[in-house]
């Protein structure tokens, strides 16, 4: 079928929420642009898992701007996975990509922390290994860390099993670090 010059971009503009824990379901809305709002013609997939569609809603019978309910799947490991879609226009299906669409996070564990002590004034550099990080964003205020009550300002997350602090001033003695 030709179809001359494309009137409209097909398009995955976003998704809302963009994470869930491990092993857990998660209904998101995906904002599309340029698909229609009937299931039979759009279908979507994270992870290489098809999404079913539970609502469509548009206020445009031009097919510029839809909203689409989905469920994710429980998926048992973490990491960011691509949302794709393939809509049917004009007899012909065609897709799109948001690479990096979704999050699947691991719960953070602390395996081994290094070195175990320090100055009360703070400062020093701690190592710690574990699982749950995640690493290279900086602009996300996503971890937050204590030792005993105390917040830890300076995170630096070099894998996903890695990361180093400085040691904030405190109180001597034995603290807990707590994350979340």
């Amino acid at each position: 079928i030709y179809r001359g010059a494309r009137p409209d971009t097909i398009l995955i503009d976003s998704l809302t929420p963009r994470r869930a824990p491990v092993n857990k379901k998660q209904v998101v809305k995906i904002a599309v642009q340029g698909a229609p709002v009937d299931s039979n013609r759009v279908r979507f997939w994270l992870a290489d898992q098809a999404l079913e569609v539970t609502d469509a809603s548009t206020n445009d019978e031009l097919e510029r701007l839809a909203i689409f309910t989905v469920e994710i799947p429980a998926l048992p490991i973490a990491g960011q996975y691509d949302l794709r879609m393939s809509v049917k226009k004009s007899g012909v299906w065609q897709s799109s990509t948001l690479y990096g669409a979704f999050s699947i996070d691991a719960p953070l564990i602390f395996d081994v922390i290094k070195p175990l002590w320090g100055p009360v004034t703070g400062g020093n550099r701690l190592t710690i290994t574990g699982s749950g990080f995640e690493p290279g964003n900086t602009v996300m205020g996503g971890l937050q860390l204590k030792i005993g009550s105390v917040l830890v300002n300076q995170i630096e997350v070099v894998a996903s099993n890695k990361m180093y602090i400085t040691a904030p001033s405190g109180v001597p003695g034995v603290h807990k670090l707590i994350g979340k």
